[in-house]
């Protein structure tokens, strides 16, 4: 299986848990990291989930930790690159209050695994454990899943650098249950965050718009940015809000994201006067802007950029200051 998934171009990936029993009731990890990182390898994958369900391995004792210590060591010890993913949204990790006396919490899985103190928030103790983990629960082919995901991404921006990427969970672009406009918006907020990109669709049957979205070279660039600073969120007036990312080369990368369910006009502030503008502290005076998605350049501009953005969508820009007003 691995070998023909690699003769066509791809990787492969494999399941596993920190407990016993993963969370579909099948055979986990726990108390043999070494022989399945091994087995992994030896089988010739290149990337292992690793998840967090079930409560016979919680946090507080520092099973979770150790176990996955453990796992990234050994998987290390084989000599095979693999990619390594904490999968710590059941539930180690989404906690709207943090709530280090469990006050009124009822949920069995979370008085296991929800952080009861700053050391066990996965984000700190993972940081230097894993390749990618995630912060939040599981995404679902919905509009508000992806709102929600991608929110909860915000807090912990600072936690990612090259090699330790905060992970809002899977793409579900081309699953079927949204509008192309909301797979666009997901992938534009996505490549902003500087998200891993896991297509969650079934390629064999993937539409040519989807993979269109999907391996646009420019908005790759910018998910991809060397420096692997995880943007964020900028300014939210409304139901438009903007989302910015700082590039290796001096650029920006902007999200104008549209909630709503009516087109708006979305406005990038750009002019360090109009309180600070939406790339504060960097002072810029005027801009060059390209839409990512459709290849256009759309000028150079100073003080505020308006564009029209759907119900339910995103543009992507690319923004290069430049030195003088050239309108």
């Amino acid at each position: 299986l691995t070998d023909y998934v690699h003769s066509v171009g791809l990787k492969i990936g494999i399941y596993t848990a920190v407990s016993a029993r993963t969370c579909g009731g099948y055979t986990g990890s726990l108390g043999h990291e070494r022989v399945d990182a091994q087995s992994f390898a030896d089988w010739g994958f290149d990337f292992v989930k690793h998840d967090t369900c079930n409560i016979d391995c919680p946090i507080h004792n520092g099973c979770i930790q150790n176990s996955t210590a453990l796992m990234q060591a050994s998987l290390n010890a084989t000599g095979r690159p693999i990619v390594y993913y904490i999968d710590s949204g059941n539930p180690t990790s989404p906690q709207r209050t943090f709530n280090p006396h469990q006050h009124s919490v009822v949920n069995q899985e979370a008085l296991h695994k929800l952080a009861t103190s700053s050391q066990e928030l996965v984000w700190v103790w993972a940081k230097n454990t894993a390749h990618m983990f995630k912060s939040w629960f599981d995404s679902f082919d919905a509009w508000e899943s992806m709102l929600t995901n991608s929110h909860n991404q915000i807090r912990v921006a600072e936690y990612q650098s090259c090699g330790r990427f905060n992970m809002p969970d899977m793409l579900t672009i081309g699953q079927g249950a949204q509008t192309f406009a909301e797979y666009r918006a997901q992938m534009a907020i996505w490549v902003v965050l500087g998200a891993p990109l896991i297509i969650g669709c079934d390629i064999r049957t993937i539409q040519n718009d989807t993979l269109s979205l999907l391996t646009n070279r420019e908005a790759l660039a910018i998910n991809q940015d060397p420096d692997c600073i995880q943007g964020s969120l900028a300014r939210a007036p409304d139901a438009v809000e903007v989302w910015t990312k700082p590039l290796h080369d001096g650029s920006f990368a902007v999200a104008l994201l549209n909630k709503g369910k009516t087109e708006a006009v979305a406005t990038l502030q750009i002019g360090p006067e109009i309180n600070g503008g939406d790339f504060f502290p960097a002072a810029i005076e005027a801009a060059h802007i390209r839409d990512v998605f459709s290849g256009k350049d759309l000028g150079v501009h100073y003080g505020e950029f308006n564009l029209l953005v759907g119900p339910h969508d995103a543009a992507l820009l690319r923004v290069t200051p430049v030195a003088s007003r050239e309108l």
